[in-house]
């Protein structure tokens, strides 16, 4: 298992550099047909598999250097909240390298708009992750799932605090216990709210929680979240490869200018009409 807390990034595709042991990959060059701006053909979905490496560093490096590695290549990948603003820019990233990508979003914040760039290279499967039966049939066909689908920003969880809620926890366990039943490797995305109202600077990854009221229905989020980690932790111990990603505040093409959860498409919005 292996948690990594992301902060403010412009190069939200970044997101994808995740082998299928938890370990970070280095950017590799991009092939001709990309440098050629020609669509890449997608794979057929073979599994991860290893190669040999090598006790040297400098020969693994250039190794890195002249391909993508052979650990997480052409794999069947499953995006949740795919035609999300960050969720596109990682779909865009895995069909430039040659995955099979499945995307399954209910479109409540996502939009098809964010995958034009994909769309032809991708199944996509307009659902919810709290369709149970429908998540366990498109897990079990896949080698690699991102969980990043949820309900997100502080305006939906305070107006709508039970579904939001329900999204995130029974969404969660959907996607998770299907992984953990298929043996399939999870990337699960969670949020810096995790760390509450914390003055501590810098945070750490196993900091101590601190939260307001339960009256307060914000930190439902907070709670939701930290559910769906405690869930995944608890089938790490028993087997299950995954890694939790803590979003801090984001920003990049396709933020929502609406910025139902972004501080950052706040500001920018505000300042566009000064």
């Amino acid at each position: 298992m292996r948690l990594v807390t992301a902060g403010p990034v412009n190069d939200v595709a970044s997101v994808g550099e995740i082998t299928h042991d938890g370990n970070e990959q280095e950017r590799s060059e991009q092939s001709g047909d990309e440098r050629d701006g020609v669509e890449p053909d997608r794979c057929h979905g073979t599994k991860a598999s290893s190669r040999p490496g090598t006790t040297d560093p400098i020969t693994a490096r250039r190794s890195r250097e002249r391909r993508t590695s052979s650990v997480f290549r052409c794999m069947k990948v499953l995006v949740t909240g795919g035609a999300g603003y960050i969720g596109s820019h990682l779909v865009d990233r895995l069909v430039r390298e040659r995955h099979d990508v499945t995307v399954i979003d209910d479109l409540s914040t996502g939009s098809l708009r964010n995958l034009e760039a994909s769309r032809s290279a991708i199944r996509f499967v307009e659902g919810t992750i709290l369709d149970d039966s429908l998540v366990r049939d498109l897990v079990s066909d896949t080698g690699l799932v991102f969980h990043l689908a949820a309900a997100v920003g502080v305006g939906h969880i305070v107006a709508d605090p039970l579904t939001s809620l329900i999204t995130n926890t029974r969404g969660a366990e959907n996607v998770i216990e299907a992984c953990a039943r298929t043996n399939t490797r999870l990337v699960l995305a969670s949020t810096s709210e995790i760390y509450g109202k914390t003055t501590k600077m810098p945070m750490a990854e196993d900091d101590d929680r601190v939260l307001g009221s339960t009256n307060v229905h914000r930190w439902g989020y907070s709670t939701a979240k930290a559910i769906d980690e405690h869930l995944a932790l608890a089938h790490a111990d028993r087997g299950l490869q995954v890694s939790i990603v803590r979003y801090f505040n984001s920003f990049g093409p396709r933020l929502d200018p609406r910025g139902y959860g972004s501080v950052v498409a706040n500001f920018i919005r505000q300042a566009l009409a000064d």
